[in-house]
């Protein structure tokens, strides 16, 4: 251990600790006299330093000391007892409740939100073309005839087809479009469409595809039934003349007329459309119409197909 104080000259002493400096002198005072403790803390300030500086070291050692023992008193006290988890129950004791059990008083247990089903991928539209036939006119232009079939399972609105022209090197030609006189066909049904090219280039080959269907929003129209046709042979040409009529319980108006010629194997050789005269169609009445045949014919038809739809 160091001494309490070395002496550095005849009478003088250093503090160890604080580095006080002090004459003997002055510590045989202090001792006699009142003011005994504080010798050191003069003879301190007298060297320019901080009376204080003991006292504050001591300080900080205690409360160091301090923590350590109650950081080692708590470790002890936490590891020496098992968890809950490793405490076994004596043999009399209760079952533990479980998770699933419901003491009397509980309340109900929170419903859970249902599990979002997958959405249900949409039904796509599905139609295909048949009986394909191909004419010219009497003034140079060329038509297809075809019959478009709706063989999926929703209804199609506004059915069209896409025409593509190409020359004998296979080169792209021509592109024209072709639209059915019939704005909405239901699953199984089908209607003739014509495609009417005025001025077409010179070409080869020809492709006669359906435009991708729409599904249909509403019905869109109302089929009618014709209640009579007859041909009749005229100087200027044939003509079909016809009465439609309006069975249902509202007013349709923009009724159209389609005859459709067909060959013995049921392919479509020609046809023709029209409306009527009148612009509204009133509930349970009935009107006449007539029109030219032959302009889109690929051949004599053996029988006609005369039908009539008109829009609320």
């Amino acid at each position: 251990m160091a001494p309490a104080s070395a002496p550095t000259g005849a009478g003088d002493y250093i503090c160890p600790y604080c580095q006080a400096h002090f004459s003997s002198a002055q510590a045989n005072q202090a001792a006699t006299g009142p003011d005994t403790a504080r010798a050191p803390d003069a003879a301190a300030a007298a060297h320019g330093q901080d009376p204080r500086g003991p006292r504050i070291a001591i300080v900080i050692w205690a409360a160091l000391t301090l923590l350590v023992l109650v950081g080692g008193v708590a470790s002890l006290i936490g590891g020496g007892y098992p968890a809950a988890s490793e405490i076994e129950a004596p043999p009399d004791a209760l079952p533990a409740m479980q998770s699933g059990e419901r003491e009397p008083g509980d309340p109900p247990p929170r419903q859970l939100a249902p599990a979002v089903q997958a959405a249900t991928p949409p039904i796509e539209p599905q139609a295909e073309l048949r009986n394909v036939g191909h004419g010219r006119t009497s003034i140079g232009g060329a038509y297809w005839l075809a019959d478009y079939a709706n063989v999926g399972e929703i209804a199609i609105e506004r059915p069209r087809v896409s025409l593509s022209l190409f020359d004998a090197s296979g080169a792209r030609v021509g592109e024209q479009s072709g639209h059915a006189r019939r704005d909405y066909l239901a699953p199984g049904m089908s209607t003739v469409i014509l495609v009417l090219s005025s001025q077409p280039p010179a070409y080869e080959r020809f492709e006669l595809r359906p435009v991708q269907p729409r599904a249909a929003r509403r019905s869109g129209e109302t089929s009618l039934p014709v209640t009579e046709f007859r041909i009749v042979d005229e100087r200027f040409g044939r003509q079909l003349v016809g009465t439609v009529k309006n069975d249902t319980e509202a007013a349709l108006r923009f009724v159209r007329i389609l005859a459709v010629g067909r060959s013995a194997e049921g392919a479509p050789v020609s046809m023709a459309d029209t409306y009527i005269g009148e612009r509204t169609l009133a509930a349970g009445a009935s009107s006449g119409f007539h029109m030219r045949l032959g302009t889109f014919e690929l051949s004599a038809p053996a029988s006609w197909e005369v039908s009539a739809a008109g829009r609320p």
